[in-house]
């Protein structure tokens, strides 16, 4: 719905990612010492580069997925699995919400001055 469209490219890349998720989450289980995102984004940005003989044709197929139906999922994962978390957060009561305000604003802050520099920078 979101891609306003279907293809059978869509489904060749939503494939190759979920391909790319089964093949970290094994080597994560078989490694048990490094994180299943750490193998994603490596084995993500190595098959995305120039130097993998077939980066043309994977990066082809996974421009046509739509990042906001990408979006959508994951979000929606995040906010369910906030759900089991909702007696820990009552245990800790009102004190969150100034650490994760102040949390969420020195973040803010602290990218845009990067961003500012950078963009500065290279003006």
């Amino acid at each position: 719905m979101a891609a306003k469209g279907f293809s059978l490219s869509m489904v060749a890349g939503y494939g190759i990612m979920l391909a790319l998720v089964l093949v970290s989450t094994a080597l994560a289980k078989l490694t048990r010492k490094i994180s299943a995102i750490v193998y994603i984004t490596t084995i993500g940005a190595y098959i995305s580069s120039p130097w993998f003989f077939g980066a043309e044709s994977l990066t082809g197929f996974i421009k046509t997925v739509d990042f906001l139906s990408i979006a959508t999922v994951m979000l929606t994962l995040a906010g369910l699995s906030l759900g089991k978390d909702i007696p820990l957060l009552k245990n800790i009561g009102w004190k969150i919400i100034p650490v994760g305000l102040v949390a969420i604003t020195a973040s803010f802050l602290l990218s845009t001055v990067i961003a500012e520099f950078a963009l500065g920078l290279w003006h």
